[in-house]
């Protein structure tokens, strides 16, 4: 079977897709608190039920903003020898992780970018969000890498224990 060839990436982290995300955790707040307050013009002082459901709406908005304050780079690598791809983050304090290794699932591709997914046991999924912009001397090669036959291992048959 045909593997593309090795390859390492440096994934800063995408300002495109941040801003996305920014934006949809701002858009959830503002459509929360929007209807408590129209809410509260119709019908005089808000429910508790109400309080309870802008709060309980507002929490996933409030983890998308978290997690985008502090953005991750990552680095990410595909050894054709044992077909793995590993992804090492890079944390704020600039000391690199531990590499995890798994599979890349492309999940968007808009030819000139791609919406990665890296999975693996026991690992998060870790989601990527990559630009022929930020690397076009690796574009091609990162594009194989990704549809080879190779980089999709299939799972271990299970065992008749």
């Amino acid at each position: 079977m045909h593997h593309a060839p090795a390859l390492a990436l440096t994934l800063p982290p995408e300002r495109l897709w941040l801003r996305g995300v920014r934006a949809l955790g701002v858009s959830a707040l503002l459509g929360a608190s929007g209807w408590l307050a129209w809410h509260t013009v119709q019908t005089g002082a808000p429910t508790r039920a109400m309080l309870w459901l802008v709060t309980l709406s507002s929490l996933p908005a409030l983890w998308l903003l978290h997690r985008s304050a502090n953005p991750v780079g990552c680095a990410l690598t595909w050894h054709p020898d044992d077909a793995q791809w590993r992804l090492e983050r890079t944390p704020s304090n600039g000391q690199a992780g531990r590499p995890q290794a798994g599979r890349i699932d492309c999940i968007a591709d808009g030819t000139h970018w791609m919406l990665l997914r890296h999975s693996g046991r026991g690992i998060p999924s870790t989601w990527l969000c990559v630009s022929r912009r930020d690397h076009p001397a690796r574009w091609h090669a990162l594009r194989c890498a990704v549809f080879s036959p190779g980089a999709r291992p299939e799972p271990a048959p299970a065992s008749d224990e």
